[in-house]
């Protein structure tokens, strides 16, 4: 992932809801020997509703936007945490005599 993904994707995290965000179910209709009640999803901020999700979605995608608010930025902070000590690991980053970087290269040309 380059530098200018990570910027976008942390601009996008930084402009949403603030977290932490959860899932809430809810049953639709009632419960019959034949079928069950349906659900509806939501996912919810402290200060309100985020997004809502209607009879036929799948439980795992609100989980996973619930799960992505708090989990997104830790991640970009890791990227980011991470490609600071490759950095100071070898001070000729690029030079393909370099052990170091001829196993990683220089992943944000990619």
């Amino acid at each position: 992932m380059t530098a200018a993904e990570l910027d976008e994707l942390e601009a996008i995290a930084n402009a949403a809801t603030p977290g932490p965000w959860m899932l809430v179910t809810s049953r639709v209709g009632p419960a019959s020997p034949h079928h069950a009640p349906k659900e509806d999803y939501a996912v919810m901020s402290n200060s309100g509703p985020v997004v809502a999700f209607g009879l036929h979605s799948q439980r795992a995608d609100p989980c996973f936007i619930a799960a992505a608010r708090e989990a997104v930025p830790k991640l970009i902070a890791q990227v980011r945490d991470l490609g600071k000590q490759r950095s100071s690991l070898c001070r000729c980053f690029g030079d393909p005599t370099c052990d170091i970087c001829r196993d990683f290269g220089d992943k944000d040309d990619e």
